[in-house]
């Protein structure tokens, strides 16, 4: 039978479940997928911030950025199981970066369309230069962070478990790989 029915995946669930396979690589997924979309979050929104501030940082940056948004990420992790082996580094690897450049693009959004008038305030009120980034720029590109961190989000799990179903030997992503591999659709499912 290939397409199991409800009861059979429901049977199927219970058993991983109480097995503790379920909870084992669910959380090795989790980890994967929180790591790369922290470190991918924070440099994203470092990098998004260096380019409104620099004209000379966002020349150099603007065409690596262009160039790697639209290549879709999962076709590097390949390249990334040779760089960085089969495990927890090529499948946070892969994370960072499908998550790292919305933040890019959605701080340094956010940033530019800081209306001028709210830095002329700040810096008339006293707020230095070095302040500025922190207590004005950020502050008002909040709602184009949460943005990118939204879409960041979903592209942490789907890179997650797609680089499990190639490169790794746990997580939710090999989970499904094998069994489906193996023929056992219910727990597939």
């Amino acid at each position: 039978e290939f397409l199991p029915t409800p009861t059979k995946v429901a049977a199927a669930l219970a058993d991983l479940v109480s097995g503790g396979e379920i909870a084992r690589n669910l959380f090795v997924t989790l980890f994967r997928a929180a790591v790369g979309l922290a470190l991918g979050s924070i440099c994203g929104i470092w990098i998004g911030l260096m380019m409104a501030r620099s004209e000379r940082f966002k020349a150099y940056v603007t065409p690596i950025v262009g160039g790697t948004y639209s290549l879709p990420k999962s076709a590097l992790i390949p390249l990334f199981a040779l760089w960085f082996g089969i495990g927890n580094v090529t499948a946070i690897a892969a994370v960072f970066l499908a998550c790292l450049l919305p933040m890019i693009v959605n701080t340094y959004h956010g940033v530019v369309t800081t209306p001028k008038v709210l830095v002329w305030s700040a810096q008339a009120l006293g707020t230095t230069d070095r302040e500025l980034p922190s207590q004005v720029l950020l502050r008002s590109a909040m709602p184009d962070i949460f943005t990118g961190l939204r879409i960041a989000l979903g592209f942490s799990f789907v890179l997650a478990i797609s680089t499990e179903m190639i490169a790794s030997t746990n997580g939710i992503g090999k989970l499904i790989f094998l069994y489906g591999e193996n023929g056992t659709y219910d727990y597939m499912f």
